[in-house]
Parts: C-alpha cells; sequence; structure tokens
C-alpha cells in the first residue's frame, strides 16, 4: 500500500527556469520507496484538469533503509509556459509484504536558489559589485606547541 502526500494547489511563486533543491529529513522505522515528483500547471490548462493530469518530473526516487535520512536532490524549475507547480510525494513498502512502515517527514524545504540559468560550459559573468553569497566558518586547525 502508498500513501500519497501532495501540495492542494499549485504555487505561483517561482522563477523559470531557476535552480532550485528539494531538502527533507526523513526517520523510518523500516525499509521504503520514497518518490517526490514537480507537477506543472501548463498555460491554458484549467485548475482541476492540472491536478489531476498536470504534467510532471520525478525529482527523486530512492529506497531509504530504517534509521533517520536527509534527502536532497538539485534541479531545474520548469523553462516553459508554466502557471504554477506542486510538489507530490509517494511513500510506499519496497517489497510486497504485509508489514507496515513508518515513515516520518520534518523540515522540508522547496528552495529556489536566486541565480539566473546558465547553459553547461557557458562562462560566468562577473558583477560590476562584488559581495558574497556564501559563507563557509571553519575552526582553526589544532593548535600545536
Amino acid at each position: 500500500m502508498a500513501n500519497d502526500t501532495n501540495m492542494k494547489v499549485f504555487t505561483r511563486v517561482f522563477t523559470r527556469s531557476a535552480p532550485a533543491s528539494l531538502v527533507v529529513r526523513a526517520e523510518s522505522d523500516g525499509e521504503a520507496c520514497v518518490r517526490f515528483e514537480l507537477q506543472r500547471r501548463p498555460d491554458g490548462m484549467g485548475f482541476e484538469e492540472a491536478l489531476l493530469n498536470g504534467p510532471s518530473s520525478v525529482l527523486l526516487d530512492t529506497e531509504i533503509p530504517a534509521g533517520s535520512h536527509t534527502l536532497k536532490v538539485d534541479f531545474q524549475l520548469p523553462r516553459t509556459r508554466t502557471r504554477g507547480i506542486r510538489l507530490l510525494m509517494n511513500v510506499k513498502r519496497c517489497e510486497d509484504t504485509a508489514d507496515v512502515v513508518t515513515v516520518l517527514f520534518d523540515d522540508l524545504a522547496l528552495i529556489e536558489w536566486q541565480t539566473p540559468w546558465l547553459a553547461p560550459g557557458s562562462p560566468v559573468a562577473q558583477p560590476e559589485q562584488t559581495g558574497a553569497t556564501h559563507v563557509e566558518l571553519r575552526l582553526p586547525p589544532a593548535h600545536t606547541r
């Protein structure tokens, strides 16, 4: 038996072609198969039709063993004319057994990165004013005497 959990509506707040990430913490008491999909509502498709038949693409299809895991996948938001997107999630036992598997999810994040899309191999344009977009903090190396 599979459990489907989906966003009930499509979100319109996204930038076409932007890089994005999906990150979620999962805690499972047994082996489970987890599948995340991104469904589109194309321009011209009605809401009800898109909920039932909107095109979707698989973001992550994986098996997780018992224990605690962080699932992460990077992807590109749709480049085609899209009115909205929504996240679909399917969880099921990997093997056809009568055993019940419980999977708990926490801290699910669908992140759009504020970076323009660049084709592979494209040179990165240098902005006129530079600034840090990421900061890495490290502990100093062990002090020796």
